[in-house]
């Protein structure tokens, strides 16, 4: 890992706060909205992973769209989500499909962002 200064930690520590904090509303305070055990903490730990990425990659804006799209997929697949039952009478949900989906697309539209900022921060300052 790169040498960083004490003030780039705090983009580890205050996103992965941020993010447990998110976890424990969606699975815990919200959990009969979904329903889902298991699928909140495979998003936290997938969101960690691109937390981790973006730390190493220096990219604060891929650690800011994680974290608020780890929200945002939840309330947006509670919104659209469409129900139903399995052959075996089962209940069904489609919300996990938007959460998952809002938060790698936004994950990645991070660190788009991220390295296109940079490069344009480069091409700027070598004119």
């Amino acid at each position: 890992m790169r040498n960083q200064p004490k003030n780039s930690l705090l983009w580890w520590i205050l996103p992965a706060g941020l993010l447990a904090g998110e976890y424990w509303i969606c699975r815990f305070v919200f959990f009969s909205w979904h329903g889902m055990k298991q699928w909140p903490a495979v998003l936290a730990l997938a969101s960690l992973l691109f937390l981790g990425v973006a730390f190493w990659a220096r990219c604060r804006i891929a650690a800011v769209f994680t974290v608020a799209c780890y929200l945002a997929g939840f309330f947006l697949g509670i919104l659209f989500g469409t129900g139903g039952t399995d052959p075996g009478g089962g209940r069904t949900n489609s919300g996990w499909l938007i959460w998952t989906a809002v938060l790698l697309v936004g994950s990645l539209a991070g660190f788009a962002i991220g390295r296109i900022r940079k490069k344009h921060m480069q091409k700027n300052s070598a004119q």
